[in-house]
């Protein structure tokens, strides 16, 4: 499992890939500017990807740049 997230000012996006079937998907979760950690651990379950079972994790926010 391929996974991407991207903290952004009012949602945080994470967007998979399963290598294994090709499946593609993508889960939105507000961003919780208190803890960040929070919105990617929401999207995380959102779409039921155990992160055990990744195999590539990158993250990227906008978050410093517009502030």
């Amino acid at each position: 499992m391929r996974v991407a997230t991207d903290i952004g000012g009012t949602f945080t996006d994470l967007i998979y890939l399963d290598e294994a079937t090709g499946e593609v998907g993508l889960t939105k979760a507000s961003t919780t500017p208190h803890n960040f950690a929070i919105g990617v651990e929401d999207t995380l379950v959102k779409s039921g990807i155990n992160v055990a079972d990744t195999t590539f994790f990158v993250h990227g926010s906008t978050i410093i740049i517009n502030a």
